[in-house]
């Protein structure tokens, strides 16, 4: 039997459409993030731009593909890529809670946020995943009976498109790179310091290293800075191992901003001989904080390698 091409072609269903354009989104949006971290001179972002922003566009436009020019084979492809990324991320809850639980103790209430922050990503990624895999089959049945319409390589409409795409990440790069506060600063207000600091931080100084390693310090009041450490420190990793504040006994020491600075040869810890501590530590991860009563400084520093 011939095929006919006077058959309507099938519509995607709604759920179809939420995910993939989320996926699509999502793609646009990483993209986005690794370039604003390529300018901003992050190695860091280097290698997830070299590695990972190919993979991310090509799932943008397979998504696309999938959705709008009723492709099969993409939308074949998008479910499988998507199953295994929802595979692995659930791996990965499964593999860190259970260290959690069985090494380290956690709290009913990070363990919640943990598998919640986990969850969030999973469920709409196995959804789209799902989606796409039921509409690759319905796509492969009407295939088969129907012929499929000639179109151009690229309409005028996905011209547009792709116009307004590379504006909206434009604008987000641009948007990121304006935001952020640089690697260094000294004396500055709270809002040109770092994201985490507490509302009545004053006088901040900052300095960032890779990967995550970052280090400041401000002034603030003593009870400022019980509360800001009682609110949670660092990761939900360091904020679920439970560790307390405690009266410094002799002395703490803390890494310094300065170290990330212009004269990091320099640069010497601050030792405190009269306040409160904050210390977790796990492999090659730490999140310290340190106040000093003297002088009412607050000092914190983070590694996550």
């Amino acid at each position: 039997m011939q095929p006919e091409a006077n058959q309507p072609a099938p519509k995607p269903s709604w759920l179809l459409l939420v995910t993939g354009w989320f996926v699509i989104a999502q793609a646009v949006l990483w993209i986005a993030v690794s370039l604003a971290g390529c300018i901003q001179g992050d190695p860091f972002a280097y290698a997830a731009a070299v590695l990972l922003m190919p993979f991310a566009a090509f799932l943008g436009l397979t998504q696309y593909s999938a959705i709008v020019r009723h492709s099969a084979a993409a939308a074949e492809t998008v479910g499988i890529a998507l199953a295994v990324i929802c595979g692995l991320w659930m791996f990965a809850m499964i593999a860190n809670v259970g260290e959690a639980i069985v090494n380290d103790g956690i709290e009913w209430r990070f363990l919640i946020s943990f598998v919640g922050f986990f969850l969030a990503i999973a469920i709409p990624v196995g959804v789209a995943a799902w989606a796409n895999r039921r509409w690759a089959r319905v796509l492969k049945a009407v295939n088969a009976t129907r012929m499929a319409p000639a179109r151009p390589v690229f309409t005028l409409r996905e011209l547009f498109g792709a116009v307004t795409v590379v504006a909206i990440t434009t604008g987000i790069v641009s948007s990121l790179v304006r935001s952020d506060p640089g690697k260094f600063g000294e004396h500055v207000a709270l809002s040109d310091g770092p994201a985490g600091l507490p509302a009545g931080a004053t006088d901040v100084s900052f300095g960032k290293g890779y990967r995550g390693t970052i280090a400041y310090e401000f002034t603030i009041d003593e009870q400022g800075f019980i509360n800001w450490v009682n609110e949670g420190l660092g990761s939900i990793e360091a904020q679920s191992a439970g560790v307390q504040l405690q009266p410094i006994n002799g002395f703490a020491s803390i890494r310094r901003y300065l170290e990330f600075g212009p004269n990091a040869a320099s640069a010497t810890n601050a030792n405190v001989t009269n306040g409160l501590q904050y210390h977790w530590s796990k492999q090659d991860r730490g999140v310290h904080a340190i106040f000093d009563r003297d002088t009412s400084r607050a000092y914190y520093e983070a590694h996550y390698h």
